[in-house]
């Protein structure tokens, strides 16, 4: 009886090896796994593209793009700062989710199609003139994020890259916007041009506390230590530069953490609004301390501060609840140069009781005072 036992389980262990074996055999080939075919098209079929009509209404653009990321740009290099995940090498957001891999153009009028534009970078920001007459985009390669700018005043669609300045787009998606005329573009063009290489630095981490009370929200890639604080600082910084249509471009001397950037309608004003120094370790960037200033463009000088608010590290809790200060600052595009925004009468606290909650704030240029 022993010895049947242990024939029986020698017998069961050969034939583990041998199953062993043959799963070893199988899974052996450095290759990925290809799911059933009728799967795979069903992850694979193409989405349909989103349109983007010229103000005129009469062009059409269709953007052919991919749900899905490719396996090279999964595994390529990110930084994750601040709450932002960025690509290192070029200054442009990591795994972007809408990207047109090809642009189709029509006439919206009677259907014909003008032309495609494939490049074999992804493209991103495309934004119309407000003449219709030609549409800018952001090419995202290996080491920059370039400007391309599509001519649509002749018979033929004539694409070029409008500059070889590198765009910085790890603050903002879109870094540059049109002039109202439709004659020129600021951009948002990065301050360094290597990747950052800091040496590590032996320093306190040093935060400040308060007898305050206030709700801790959990947030991710926050800021840990001062390493990561120069290392945003040095992505983040930007310089504004006015690029004509033929190329020409010139230095506004406007420099900072640059995250948006709107034009009066009048295309004299530009409001710049930018991150400030020392940088939050509790929240992520888009509630770093922050200023909004108006600056002329004509003269390239400085014209008044609207706002200028520390971090938002402290907001109450609740779906409604909102910083302290000048919120969503935004020209009225209904007059020449006119800013509006609101600011919270109740502390932000939707729990406290108000008789105004939110009061919408004008003020119109010369900006010499509120109305």
């Amino acid at each position: 009886m022993m010895i049947g036992r242990l024939i029986q389980c020698g017998m069961l262990a050969a034939t583990a090896l041998a199953l062993s074996a043959e799963r070893a055999s199988a899974i052996t080939p450095e290759s990925y796994q290809q799911p059933p075919t009728i799967i795979q098209s069903l992850v694979d079929a193409p989405n349909l593209p989103a349109p983007d009509l010229s103000p005129d209404g009469k062009f059409l653009l269709l953007c052919h793009y991919r749900d899905l990321p490719d396996i090279r740009e999964i595994a390529g290099p990110e930084r994750r700062l601040a709450g932002l995940r960025f690509d290192p090498n070029n200054w442009g957001r990591s795994r972007q989710r809408g990207a047109c891999d090809e642009l189709e153009l029509f006439d919206s009028r009677d259907g014909r199609q003008l032309g495609r534009i494939k490049l074999g970078s992804k493209i991103s920001s495309v934004q119309w003139s407000p003449t219709s007459r030609h549409f800018a985009f952001m090419l995202s390669e290996e080491t920059t994020q370039s400007l391309w700018l599509a001519d649509l005043s002749s018979s033929a669609l004539r694409v070029r890259r409008l500059s070889p300045l590198p765009l910085n787009a790890v603050l903002s998606r879109s870094p540059f916007i049109w002039q109202p005329n439709g004659q020129g573009l600021i951009a948002t063009v990065r301050q360094n041009q290597k990747p950052f290489q800091g040496e590590q630095k032996v320093s306190p981490l040093i935060q400040e506390t308060i007898a305050e009370k206030a709700a801790v929200r959990t947030y991710q890639d926050l800021l840990k230590s001062p390493q990561d604080s120069r290392e945003f600082a040095h992505y983040a910084s930007s310089r504004l530069h006015h690029i004509k249509l033929d190329g020409s471009q010139t230095p506004l001397g406007i420099a900072g953490f640059i995250q948006e950037l709107s034009f009066a309608p009048n295309g004299r004003y530009l409001l710049v609004e930018e991150l400030k120094q020392p940088f939050s370790y509790l929240v992520p960037y888009y509630r770093f301390a922050s200023t909004a200033r108006i600056w002329d463009v004509n003269s390239k000088k400085f014209i008044v501060t609207v706002a200028d608010k520390a971090a938002s590290e402290a907001i109450p809790q609740g779906f409604d609840a909102v910083e302290e200060g000048p919120r969503r600052i935004q020209w009225d595009p209904s007059q020449p140069a006119s800013l509006v925004w609101a600011e919270a009468r109740d502390g932000g606290d939707p729990q406290k009781e108000s008789q105004v909650r939110d009061e919408l704030m004008r003020w119109n240029a010369p900006f010499a005072q509120f109305v």
